[in-house]
């Protein structure tokens, strides 16, 4: 043990552990010179160099603990450690603070040459930007720092390169869906844009916007709504719109909510969707803020009026038709000609009349004041007492012609 030395200190095997040691300590007071900058060609530590600076450590990095990173620097209480292991290339920040990368505003870019996918919350990304978050009640924010104006706020823009060429071209869009395995995504709904017509760019632009869901029992999404060019809102024969549409009830086969709207083919009928509307306790119909129609729940019909005073169809003003037939569930009054139908005499008809100050068989001017009239069982004791008339006229005229005939053969018998 010459000089007090161990021995162990000369064995050559263990000098070969010091000699990168004993590198950095001579080479430290070169880099500690202040304002002085020293050339060197390649500084390797753990390796022969190939870079300007290389660094390689036997032991792998450890996620989360500062101390297995190869390179650990320190500054102002954080800490930014580099390293990697087998699988992945670390770059962490530690002492709680958070990571900030180009903070004096440079253009960033994340595989910028496009040969990989980027992803946040995920070490498997299957997309070119692929974010999980950890609660369902997190997710991307975009949000605009300037004052709001008619042309501030944040935005999600979606663009494709190129000008396109013909109608329903895909312009960009949202899905919703699942992933209920790794690599397998289910689409259950999708809202889409799409082109119109070819564009001229910077001069015509049509597009329109697709609604698209999957049915009960179906995973094919399908368009039920679209927004077109002009602003105008279609659906496909079927669509439903209701404020219930789980409170249902089945009509030709077909399901109709029992607070809603659709347009569907009646079975019976070829010529184009019916528009088919609900509404359990009735519908109102307004204008200018006023109640114009209503239709009762019982089926009732009230124009100018909400009381319809328990007929089928009521209306509150005046009425024109061109042409109007009622159909009467009645006997229609042929039988007044028949043979055996007694026609009241004359005299009862006048002391039913002196009596009654009206005819038999029709209503007072109380009743029809009181209770409307009944065109239709109206119109056929009009045709009742138009025909019994005739029945008179056509007496009268018999009457008229035996008496001349009486006349006249007294006239011979005195001449």
């Amino acid at each position: 043990m010459p000089n007090g030395f161990d021995d162990e200190f000369y064995n050559p095997l263990h000098m070969k552990q010091y000699i990168p040691v004993l590198v950095v300590i001579c080479l430290l007071p070169l880099f500690s010179q202040a304002q002085t900058t020293q050339t060197f060609d390649k500084v390797g530590i753990g390796i022969t160099p190939i870079n300007l600076l290389h660094v390689v450590s036997a032991t792998e990095a450890t996620s989360g603990s500062i101390n297995t990173y190869d390179v650990n620097i320190s500054q102002g209480g954080s800490a930014l450690a580099l390293g990697g292991n087998a699988t992945y290339s670390y770059l962490q920040s530690f002492n709680s603070k958070p990571l900030q990368i180009n903070l004096a505003g440079n253009n960033t870019l994340l595989n910028a040459a496009g040969l990989g996918n980027v992803g946040i919350g995920t070490v498997s990304p299957a997309f070119p930007l692929h974010v999980v978050t950890a609660s369902g009640a997190s997710g991307i924010t975009a949000q605009s720092t300037v004052a709001y104006s008619t042309n501030s706020g944040a935005f999600v823009r979606l663009y494709n390169s190129g000008t396109p060429t013909v109608a329903n071209q895909r312009l960009g869009g949202v899905l919703f869906g699942s992933n209920p395995a790794a690599g397998v995504y289910r689409t259950g709904a999708q809202i889409e844009a799409i082109t119109g017509d070819a564009w001229t760019d910077g001069t015509a632009h049509a597009s329109m916007l697709r609604f698209l869901t999957a049915g009960l029992g179906s995973s094919v999404i399908t368009e039920r709504m679209r927004i077109n060019g002009e602003g105008n809102i279609q659906v496909q024969q079927g669509t439903q719109f209701g404020v219930a549409l789980t409170d249902r009830f089945t009509y030709d086969g077909k399901i109709q909510p029992q607070y809603g709207i659709q347009w569907l083919m009646d079975s019976w009928s070829t010529s184009g969707p019916t528009l088919w509307a609900a509404a359990y306790g009735g519908m109102k119909f307004f204008t200018q803020g006023t109640s114009r129609m209503i239709i009762t729940g019982s089926g009732n019909v009230g124009i100018g009026t909400e009381d319809t005073k328990g007929y089928k169809f009521a209306v509150n003003g005046d009425a024109m038709f061109t042409k109007i037939k009622v159909k009467t569930y009645t006997s229609w009054p042929d039988y007044v000609f028949a043979d055996d139908y007694q026609l009241p005499a004359l005299s009862e008809l006048a002391g039913y009349i002196q009596q009654h100050k009206h005819l038999p068989d029709m209503p007072t001017a109380a009743e029809v004041e009181k209770e409307g009239l009944d065109v239709a069982e109206m119109n056929k004791k009009l045709l009742q007492k138009v025909e019994e008339l005739t029945l008179y006229l056509l007496k009268m005229e018999q009457q008229h012609r035996e008496l001349k005939e009486e006349i006249e053969i007294l006239k011979n018998k005195i001449n």
